[in-house]
């Protein structure tokens, strides 16, 4: 119910989001946190500024929410920026080899494949398969009933 009355009463959606992080934590407490969920390490710095980095295990990670920064790193300057061995033998088992672990050629095909589904105020809200099924009166057609 509190959920709720947050929702109604701001003006800003805030997705929902584990607690974050403590600024400083241990390598255990980190794993921990990393086997529990991919952004369980993040701190509340993560979830405020723009451009966030924070070393793990040896590794700097960055965590971008300025839309300027996203373009530069996934866009513009995407050749500059690659995934470790060891993330893309985690991830290609779970996502395939999709926009997220692609690389060079394979990459731009499919980022120039789905751009225009995200770009805004362009083409359908819903894909034409999504749409639900009329005549030109307005009935349902394909014999869909209407709901009383």
């Amino acid at each position: 119910m509190a959920d709720q009355a947050i929702l109604t009463t701001s003006k800003r959606l805030v997705p929902p989001a584990p607690e974050p992080a403590p600024d400083t934590m241990g390598p255990l407490e980190l794993a921990r946190r990393m086997r529990t969920n991919g952004i369980t390490p993040y701190t509340r710095r993560a979830y405020e500024e723009e451009v966030t980095q924070r070393r793990y295990f040896g590794r700097t990670m960055h965590v971008l929410n300025a839309p300027d920064a996203i373009r530069r790193v996934l866009v513009d300057n995407h050749e500059c920026y690659g995934r470790t061995r060891a993330s893309l033998r985690i991830l290609r088992p779970l996502v395939g080899a999709g926009l997220l672990v692609s690389e060079g050629a394979d990459w731009r095909h499919q980022r120039r494949t789905l751009a225009p589904a995200f770009t805004q105020g362009r083409g359908p809200a819903r894909p034409s398969h999504a749409r639900p099924n009329r005549r030109s009166d307005g009935r349902p057609a394909c014999g869909t009933r209407r709901a009383s």
